[in-house]
């Protein structure tokens, strides 16, 4: 089963990992007439207008009587003005399709708006998908720009009748959705390749850079930005811990340095060997579901090294592995979350799941939240998130997401020793990472369902280990948090009365402990 360890950060460099090229092909579908005369009708300099296509695994995606694909610079708009980098993706095209297929209804010719559902709308929801971040503001708000002005509105006939031809030509049959077959050599990229890369006489710098019409262009996820920033509009309001009292306090386990609790488990050999065992069943009658012999023999090469966090993972292995998790049904998904949870122990693959956290984390959350799911199965994925606080961005964004920090709350109240224990841990991790500053729903939620589940579990199991993880998260949520002690402290939490149910227990000592910290804090909110 998983085991404890604390983590420790290791020297060892980073290796940039090769993922899918993404480019936004834009075209004018004025042909030149914009930019020769809007100035004159608009009083607006505008260059061009624009239809948009993104180019990812070697086909161009595109919104046109449907969800369309065809081959790049091919398609009924003619050739491309500008061919713009977005960036780099690291999801898969088979994860990529699913994505398509389940917004097939949105973007459908049905559902065509000139003004709030186009062909840029559509680009800007598979940037955001495949790098988390929108191509530039500039081409989806050129429509509020251009045509809510009085003369703009004459543009709106030749659009519409351009928009028209391209919805009643389907490159690849008559369906709402025509997607192109899975390219199995995709052109690839690293990260670095798109730094310094001119765009309309700008250049990228080092963490993204000058694009179209002097807006942005991504070369990356956007994820570690939006965290820095949200980091620094509390940096103004943010308690000085240096001056706490608490620090002042003689505790035993909680500490300012406390480290995550980490997930282990050393029998990777047979998880390789069920996920074999399995997909040559589900061969049968779900191929779709399934890794290719390559994929097979990715993982089976891999298979000693899982153990070893020094080991980069190759891109084929994490791949295979999500393409497990998220077209499996849930009674299989123990081993391939159990090789997840291995993969995670690795800080550049937590690095690769910031940029990739809106395709992984829901269906995680989903796995925990099924009430029909293995209970096993559901502590494994608890483990994959345990191993990713070792992250602070992946700690951030967890702690602030409200889906992340419901499905915990449920969790630790499970009927499931093997889910609550787990979910005991990952509160613990999550208490080390929510903010100390105040204004956090998710320090409120911790500090509210922690001591009433430490007060039932005492009435209800002569086990121990619980819950002396979970007095150890008490005392860490509130170690230097203002609203986590209040929070706690006008709860009839009492944790002397909670360790005499204990006495002889082997765990004893570990619960005095940890009791005696969130005394020693509770006495501190009421002196």
């Amino acid at each position: 089963m998983s085991k404890e360890m604390s983590t420790e950060k290791k020297n060892i460099p980073e290796k940039e990992e090769k993922g899918y090229k993404v480019e936004l092909y834009l075209y004018d579908l004025s042909q030149g007439m914009a930019k020769a005369m809007s100035m004159g009708l608009l009083g607006k300099q505008i260059d061009g207008i624009w239809h948009t296509g993104v180019v990812v695994y070697g086909s161009e995606y595109f919104y046109g009587g449907g969800i369309q694909a065809s081959s790049p610079g091919m398609t009924q708009a003619g050739s491309p003005v500008q061919r713009l980098p977005l960036g780099v993706t690291y999801i898969t095209q088979d994860v990529f399709h699913d994505f398509l297929r389940s917004v097939a209804d949105q973007y459908s010719p049905r559902t065509y708006n000139l003004l709030t559902n186009n062909c840029n709308n559509f680009s800007d929801a598979v940037s955001n998908f495949l790098l988390d971040r929108p191509i530039p503001k500039h081409i989806t708000d050129l429509p509020r720009v251009a045509l809510s002005t009085p003369m703009g509105q004459m543009f709106r006939p030749m659009l519409e009748n351009m928009q028209n031809q391209m919805g009643g030509v389907v490159p690849w049959g008559d369906s709402p959705i025509n997607l192109p077959i899975i390219n199995n050599n995709p052109p690839m990229a690293l990260p670095s390749d798109f730094r310094g890369v001119p765009i309309d006489g700008k250049e990228s710098g080092g963490g993204g850079g000058g694009g179209a019409g002097g807006k942005e262009v991504a070369t990356s996820s956007s994820k570690t930005k939006e965290i820095d920033e949200e980091k620094a509009r509390k940096e103004e309001g943010k308690v000085d811990l240096k001056k706490h009292p608490h620090l002042q306090l003689k505790l035993r386990v909680v500490k300012s340095d406390a480290k995550p609790i980490m997930s282990k488990d050393g029998d990777y050999k047979r998880f390789v060997a069920i996920v074999k065992a399995h997909n040559k069943k589900l061969l049968k009658n779900a191929a779709s579901r399934c890794l290719s012999n390559d994929e097979v023999g990715a993982l089976e090469s891999f298979t000693e090294s899982f153990s070893n966090p020094a080991v980069a993972v190759p891109l084929a292995v994490t791949q295979a592995i999500i393409k497990l998790i998220m077209k499996w049904p849930g009674p299989l998904l123990f081993p391939p979350l159990g090789l997840y949870q291995a993969i995670m122990l690795r800080d550049a693959q937590r690095k690769v799941l910031v940029k990739q956290y809106k395709v992984i984390i829901p269906k995680l959350i989903a796995i925990v939240s099924e009430e029909k799911a293995k209970d096993t199965v559901q502590m494994m994925a608890l483990c994959v998130f345990l191993n990713m606080f070792a992250n602070s961005n992946l700690s951030t964004l967890l702690t602030s997401d409200e889906a992340f920090m419901d499905m915990l709350v449920n969790a630790l109240e499970s009927e499931s020793g093997f889910v609550k224990t787990s979910a005991a841990r990952l509160a613990f991790n999550a208490a080390l990472s929510l903010p100390k500053d105040g204004g956090s729903d998710g320090v409120i939620q911790l500090a509210s369902i922690l001591p009433s589940v430490c007060m039932e579990h005492s009435t209800t199991t002569t086990k121990g280990g619980n819950l002396a993880i979970m007095l150890r998260a008490i005392g860490q949520l509130m170690f230097c948090n203002d609203e986590a002690c209040e929070v706690v402290g006008a709860m009839d939490f009492k944790p002397s009365d909670v360790v005499s149910s204990f006495k002889g227990s082997k765990v004893l000592l570990k619960i005095q402990n940890a009791a005696s910290d969130v005394d020693a804090l509770l006495k501190d909110v009421t002196d």
